[in-house]
């Protein structure tokens, strides 16, 4: 990701740790309930999972508050919860919280993309 002055292989490290994030919230063999917004321009589903049992009801905003993920607030279908992801985003940027910790320049640079 050349625009972020990022190498592949740092991207690929955060994109470990984003995926050890989710093995460790998602549980193998558990059922979930999977809403489907729309599709992005490549394609691909814009979804969400429900996960009752996680602080935050689904798991996109769990990740985001957990700081391994930033928010693509063009894909979030309201106005209302595309404030409540800015709200976590940065509560978890504050804390800093995930790849927020020891990657903040790379998380704010994805971040301005995400807009």
């Amino acid at each position: 990701m050349k625009s972020c002055n990022v190498t592949m292989e740092e991207m690929e490290n955060i994109g470990m740790l984003s995926t050890s994030f989710a093995g460790d919230v998602l549980v193998k063999n558990q059922y979930y309930n999977i809403q489907i917004f729309k599709k992005d321009r490549h394609s691909r589903f814009i979804c969400d999972i429900n996960t009752p049992f996680l602080n935050y009801n689904t798991y996109s905003k769990q990740i985001i508050a957990s700081g391994y993920a930033v928010a693509f607030l063009k894909y979030i279908p309201n106005k209302h919860d595309r404030s409540l992801y800015s709200i976590l985003q940065e509560e978890a940027k504050t804390h800093r919280e995930g790849l927020w910790n020891e990657n903040h320049m790379l998380m704010n640079c994805l971040k301005k993309k995400a807009k």
